[in-house]
């Protein structure tokens, strides 16, 4: 079991979270397409990092909010190389 951050492809009002974290049962790498469940809305969402479960049981301890399952995998490889990534966080 893993935990995923996700970027969800929609807008999200500023002062809410624009990374989310969610469930998955396999690992996937950083740029894979996913669907997701954002306010009772299923919308797609671009992982950008994957951690294990064992390795993140601190983190679920201290959230404040109930972390869901992804609801689909779209596409395991990547749709975006690591220099996008440098460029978004830019």
């Amino acid at each position: 079991m893993y935990i995923l951050d996700i970027i969800p492809l929609i807008k999200i009002p500023k002062e809410n979270a624009q990374i989310l974290s969610y469930f998955s049962q396999v690992e996937l790498k950083k740029g894979a397409l996913v669907k997701i469940n954002v306010r009772n809305s299923n919308v797609f969402g671009l992982v950008i990092a994957s951690h294990k479960l064992k390795d993140a049981k601190l983190l679920i301890k201290k959230s404040d909010y109930q972390i869901k399952s992804i609801s689909e995998i779209v596409l395991k490889t990547p749709i975006f190389s690591a220099d996008y990534f440098k460029q978004f966080k830019w």
